[in-house]
């Protein structure tokens, strides 16, 4: 394969805003940062779980910035986006004295999440080139791949349901394919290399296979939103007879898998009524009425960042005398019960902005080189983005590290228009 306009060439250097100046090395373990955020083979070999990779790598990227140039300040993000970003993060900060689990949401905020924190951090350092951005999304459709065919050999069915590693649970699994599967598209459509667009459609093809086996609705719902959009609407970037190969592949999918997608846990979509989420104690639309009690009562900061579970455990105590905890199955109710209303109002103008600025790099009629390609990857990068936002309303998810992907690719595209 060649990799020349996939890969920056190892003897590349780019000159950032504030002076610093970051090689092919320091990218290359950012990629790989990348592919073990999101690829995780550390569920695959679990002996690697205790070296803490993420951890391992992002810190040795930030000492190869702070040794080479003394310039960790690099670190602190300057775009709108970022400092919204910077704020959120501090809302976490600022709730942990009144959380439901002090500790557990200390440790979270400090020990976990602050790897999101400082991926997108890094992520605006390396990133600010099309080049760069072709590598990244060839990344992720490579862990995308990896954990595909992990999850297809190694995977167990429970209830009919594929799942695979610790992370991920089905509809966790669901989740991430439904968001990331449409940088596979950008490789086929954009792609001059037929290894390269053969690579990238298998890992479509893998993609959309693992979101049906998981058995999740509510992905199902959103891989034919991903679909709809590449289709029908104006974001998509592909070709017409690209578009005729999609639709025979998903017909012929849907014959030959026929038993999973019209019986099982997919009919249920069509008796909503009678479903245990909606009739259960335990099911989602009482959850979600529990986390607007949660909001009402503690509407600045929250019960504290990842503490819903224990809110509602020692609420079910004290009203039916058994602690039984459970995840929201919201991200934004997440964000809005556990960091307080205004984390969540600067986390929906994140998101907010960020389609706004993918949008304004769709219609830029910008004459820099390579133009065309980035409108393409950003029409793309908006089609997982809206995949994602709608996915999110039915899981937990409000701090994954795919929020903060799309935050990243928003805010290197900025950057990119601001270069002219």
């Amino acid at each position: 394969m060649n990799n020349q306009n996939i890969i920056a060439s190892t003897t590349d250097q780019i000159n950032m805003p504030n002076g610093t100046v970051t090689t092919s090395f320091s990218f290359y373990l950012f990629l790989l940062l990348s592919f073990i955020l999101i690829g995780r083979p550390q569920d695959v070999f679990e002996f690697l779980q205790p070296a803490r990779p993420a951890l391992i790598l992002t810190i040795l990227n930030i000492l190869i910035i702070f040794i080479q140039y003394k310039n960790l300040a690099a670190l602190i993000p300057s775009q709108s986006i970022g400092r919204k970003y910077i704020y959120f993060y501090g809302m976490m900060i600022l709730g942990i004295p009144f959380a439901y689990y002090r500790r557990g949401a200390f440790e979270f905020v400090f020990f976990q999440y602050i790897i999101n924190i400082l991926y997108f951090s890094l992520f605006l350092i390396h990133v600010h080139s099309y080049e760069r951005l072709r590598s990244v999304v060839f990344t992720i459709v490579c862990s995308l791949l990896f954990y595909g065919i992990m999850t297809l050999s190694h995977g167990s069915y429970q209830e009919n349901r594929l799942s695979f590693g610790s992370t991920y649970d089905p509809n966790d699994l669901a989740y991430m394919f439904v968001s990331l599967l449409p940088f596979t598209v950008f490789y086929i459509s954009d792609s001059k290399n037929l290894i390269t667009k053969l690579f990238a459609a298998l890992t479509m093809i893998i993609s959309s296979m693992l979101i049906l086996f998981s058995g999740s609705r509510g992905g199902l719902i959103g891989f034919a939103i991903m679909l709809l959009l590449f289709l029908f609407s104006k974001l998509s970037p592909i070709r017409r007879s690209i578009k005729l190969a999609l639709i025979i592949m998903i017909l012929v999918f849907a014959v030959t898998n026929k038993d999973i997608l019209f019986t099982g846990r997919y009919t249920t979509l069509m008796e909503v009524d009678q479903d245990y989420n909606v009739t259960d104690e335990y099911g989602r639309i009482n959850l979600w009425k529990k986390a607007g009690e949660f909001i009402v009562k503690r509407p600045l900061t929250g019960v504290g960042a990842l503490c819903f579970p224990n809110a509602i455990g020692f609420e079910r105590r004290s009203r039916l005398g058994q602690e039984r905890w459970q995840a929201v199955h919201n991200s934004y109710l997440q964000i809005a019960s556990e960091l307080g209303l205004i984390a969540f109002t600067i986390f929906i103008l994140m998101i907010k902005e960020s389609l706004r600025v993918l949008q304004k790099v769709r219609r830029s009629e910008s004459k820099m080189i390579n133009m065309t390609g980035i409108q393409n990857l950003a029409g793309i990068v908006q089609i997982g983005f809206i995949c994602h936002l709608f996915v999110a309303l039915f899981l937990t998810q409000g701090y994954s590290i795919i929020f903060t992907l799309f935050f990243a690719f928003a805010t290197a595209f900025n950057k990119l228009l601001n270069q002219v």
